[in-house]
């Protein structure tokens, strides 16, 4: 065994830290400065503009929020109310009562589907 090495190895070896490093630098920079809540408002308004689009559905009742998302169903009703509060001013989500045909009450459903 000999105690040079082959510069071909090192040059590989740079070559692949070099990339992962990029790759970690990369993560860290979309990660960074996203909070908890910022992250949750995210997901939730994914969630809310996929059934906002679905056809058969005009977004989500409160409940199937709480339902669909563990992490806004262990918040606290005050926690809830600010990310509904920042979902409809920074993301354009409507909160609107609507009468269910089967049933005379009316619920609380969240859309990004302004036509309803």
């Amino acid at each position: 065994m000999s105690d040079v090495i082959d510069l071909d190895y090192v040059d590989w070896c740079r070559e692949y830290v070099e990339y992962h490093l990029g790759k970690l630098e990369g993560k860290t920079r979309e990660d960074m400065g996203a909070s908890d809540s910022q992250k949750l408002v995210s997901k939730v308004f994914e969630l809310i503009d996929q059934a906002s689009r679905d056809d058969d559905r005009l977004g989500l009742t409160m409940r199937e929020l709480v339902q669909v998302s563990k992490a806004l169903r262990n918040l606290d009703t005050r926690q809830r109310e600010e990310i509904f509060k920042i979902l409809a001013s920074d993301h354009g989500v409507v909160f609107r009562h609507v009468q269910r045909t089967k049933s005379k009450r009316s619920v609380k459903v969240a859309t990004t589907n302004f036509d309803i």
